[in-house]
């Protein structure tokens, strides 16, 4: 995206990829034993990060149009759809450090939060591509 010096962004992406792994396995780890403390840690270190790409895909929306937005790959350009995913997300992990985990819910709960969870996550990750605009030539 041109926003840091060229020498910086391998060493810039290795540390947001260790970031969001570690956020991810201690979220997972949390899950499974049903940690609440952990769960709330790995919730906030998620919440900081998207609210980093929040920020990060403002900026990048508004000062450098067309750009891929290169988020798992894609070729969907950076947007302020990308930048309200991040934003969504952020304020999901928030929820989650400032919560916790539900006491005791039943069996059936968790399978409708999960689901909803699911659900919810795939709309956010298409919502960019699908608010990509091609505009083709008539003829």
């Amino acid at each position: 995206h041109g926003t840091l010096p060229r020498a910086a962004t391998g060493p810039a992406a290795a540390a947001v990829i260790a970031a969001e792994a570690l956020a991810g396995a201690g979220g997972a780890a949390a899950l499974l034993l049903w940690a609440d403390g952990p769960m709330r840690a790995a919730s906030a270190a998620a919440a900081v990060l998207f609210g980093l790409y929040a920020g990060y895909g403002t900026y990048v929306a508004r000062t450098r149009r067309g750009v891929p937005c290169g988020c798992a790959g894609g070729d969907t350009p950076m947007t302020g759809w990308v930048a309200g995913r991040a934003a969504a997300l952020a304020a999901l992990a928030l929820a989650g450090a400032l919560h916790g985990l539900p006491a005791g819910p039943a069996a059936f709960e968790l399978t409708v939060t999960a689901t909803a969870g699911l659900v919810f996550a795939v709309l956010l990750w298409t919502l960019p591509h699908a608010m990509t605009e091609e505009r083709r030539p008539a003829g």
